[in-house]
């Protein structure tokens, strides 16, 4: 899967000042990541959670109400996911600024199934998100993200670190 992210920051500032790659303002440990997507996919083991998150979307949220939220969230210092993009335009943000590319061959979409995830071989629902996951279960993936409906949004939320392993520079837009 290849995705894309604006970023002000170089290259060079990257390596230097950010060697563990793109995070979210807002960071959350691998185990609190899962529990929190798990409560999105109707898994009952929530305890990882933080008690602000767990209380921000009731007893019973889906993938649709963690999207919603994130599309409404204008305080960066809150957020707990890092943008990217289908396409180098990255929603608009990459006028002017450094386009990152981030390829991993092991991303695949998943959809939501009772206690778990099943892959889906592409977006098939204007009104589902998918899960982006670098592995077949939510318990082994590390790279955990949400692509928003509808099919064409351009958006791809990541709540676990992008390791600068897997992000090349693509230059400026």
């Amino acid at each position: 899967m290849l995705l894309c992210r604006a970023d002000q920051r170089t290259p060079e500032l990257m390596r230097r000042q950010f060697p563990e790659g793109f995070k979210p303002w807002r960071s959350l440990g691998l185990a609190e990541v899962r529990a929190l997507i798990g409560l999105f996919i109707g898994m009952k083991s929530a305890g990882a959670i933080p008690r602000d998150l767990a209380q921000q979307f009731g007893p019973a949220p889906q993938l649709r109400d963690l999207s919603v939220y994130i599309k409404w969230t204008k305080d960066k210092s809150s957020t707990f996911w890092v943008s990217t993009a289908v396409n180098p335009e990255c929603g608009g943000q990459g006028s002017g600024a450094p386009i990152y590319e981030i390829r991993d061959e092991t991303l695949g979409l998943y959809q939501a199934v009772k206690g778990g995830v099943q892959a889906i071989g592409a977006r098939s629902s204007n009104l589902k998100p998918a899960l982006v996951l670098n592995s077949p279960s939510l318990s082994g993936a590390t790279l955990i993200g949400l692509h928003h409906g509808p099919v064409h949004d351009a958006e791809v939320s990541f709540f676990t670190p992008i390791p600068l392993s897997i992000v090349s520079s693509r230059g400026r837009d």
